[in-house]
Parts: C-alpha cells; structure tokens; sequence
C-alpha cells in the first residue's frame, strides 16, 4: 500500500504546523487541565485487556481525527480495535490507516465522525524540566477498587531525562503505573501535550513500579512525517518484539533496554 497515497499527509502536515506554532504559558488549575484532557483522551478498545490502552487526539480534517498513542497498544493485525470518545461514542479504526512511527513506541491511527471533539494543544517537551509537574490521563483496565474503564487523572513530577533511550521513552515521572493507560497523553502545568505515557520500571524485588516512562512529544514532531503503513495489504510490514511488561530493572537505561511497559 502506498503511504502517500493511504495516508492524509494534509493530517499529519497540518499537525505539524500547529506544533510549531508559539504558545503563551499561563498555568492552569488541576481542575480546568483535568477537564481539558478529558475531552480529547480516548480509550482503545482491543480484544481483550492486553491489547486495549489509551490516546490522544491531536488533528482534524474533515470528519477524520487523527490519534497518537503507543505502537505496542495497537501492534495486533488481528484484533479488530475501537476509539471511544469522550461523549461514550465508540468507533472502529481502519487498521489499514495505522502507520507506526519509526525508532519510538509511537503510532498514528484515524476514526471518522461527524462529531465535534476538541484536540490537544502541544508543548514543547525540550521545556521540561526535572521537578515539573506533569500529568496523565487515560483509561486504566479494571482492576481492584475499578470495574470497569473509566476515565483517570494522575499528577507526578519529571524525576530524569535519558535522551537517546530505546523506543523513545526518555522521560522518567513518578506518575503511578496503571495498565491500560499506555498511549495517552502527559500534560504539563499549561496543559499542553508534551508527552505520551507508555512504559513503567519494576523492582524485581517487590514488583512494584519505581517510575514511569513516557516518550516526549517532540519525538513526534520529529519523526511523525516519516510514519510508515502497519500493514500492506494483508502482510504487516517488519517490527521489533512485541514490548512486554518488564520485571528485572530498575535503572532508567535499564528500563528502555528492555522494552518496560504497562
């Protein structure tokens, strides 16, 4: 299948000009960025909890929306995934328009509707500093003390930077690791998009999470027009391993050796 051809390259060019375009810093309340990122967080529905995870919505043209969120969330040919909205609306991903951007844990998807949703206004995550305040949000899979997926809101601070690190995943927070969440957004204090959250370091020990990974935005910026088809036709084009939860780490290089995830 040929990219330029399958893929909106208006989409993924017009994302990037809104990127590049200045944004005045003025810190939000917990409440207004909570209320902000709900709008544009949407939940991927796989098969089952494995293959299901979080995303963020960053362009429009038309009645198409363009998606960021984690490659390994959505790396299953098989699986018939669904985006589902803030309103509650669910609707099916065209796995043929899925396109994985290249080196990094990122990929980009499409759903079509005629409803009105907001996008993510994005940052520049070069700004971020260790000790700023960050948050996340996402659709956590059920679990103890929660049925079933509903949205979630978390806040943590930048505890480390690793640039260079293996699939991207150079920002370490202290942001709690939750499954289900990976592929949705990380907001700083102007509740811009600088990261995506994806990825977390476990002690062997206790098997408890030390920190949490995310892949800065401007990872995107870089490499989003060199984003590349999943599949060709019925065949899926070439990747890594799959990324499996990761138990014997604790260093952040460590961590993105070995493909941690949530």
């Amino acid at each position: 299948m040929n990219f330029i051809s399958s893929l909106n390259p208006i989409l993924i060019g017009t994302a990037i000009i809104a990127i590049i375009q200045p944004q005045v810093a003025v810190a939000l309340t917990r409440e207004e960025i909570s209320a902000k990122a709900e709008q544009i967080t949407v939940r991927i529905d796989g098969k089952d909890d494995n293959s299901s995870g979080s995303g963020v919505i960053i362009e429009r043209n038309g009645d198409t929306y363009v998606v960021i969120t984690n490659y390994h969330v959505i790396q299953n040919v098989s699986v018939s995934y669904k985006v589902q909205t803030s309103d509650g609306k669910q609707y099916p991903v065209n796995y043929s328009q899925v396109r994985r951007i290249p080196r990094v844990d990122l990929a980009i998807l499409q759903f079509t509707s005629s409803q009105n949703y907001q996008k993510a206004e994005i940052g520049n995550s070069d700004e971020i500093k260790i000790g700023s305040q960050v948050y996340a949000t996402g659709f956590p899979v059920p679990g103890p003390g929660n049925s079933k997926r509903d949205y979630l809101f978390l806040s943590g601070l930048i505890s480390g930077r690793n640039s260079g690190a293996k699939n991207g995943y150079e920002l370490a927070h202290g942001i709690n690791s939750i499954s289900g969440m990976s592929g949705g957004p990380i907001f700083n204090e102007q509740g811009l998009l600088i990261g995506i959250y994806g990825a977390s370091s476990v002690d062997p020990r206790t098997g408890s999470a030390t920190f949490g990974l995310g892949i800065p935005i401007n990872i995107y910026k870089k490499f989003a027009l060199s984003a590349q088809p999943v599949v060709t036709g019925s065949q899926s084009t070439s990747s890594p391993k799959s990324i499996n939860i990761c138990n014997t780490q604790i260093s952040l290089e460590e961590a993105v050796k070995q493909r941690c995830r949530i």
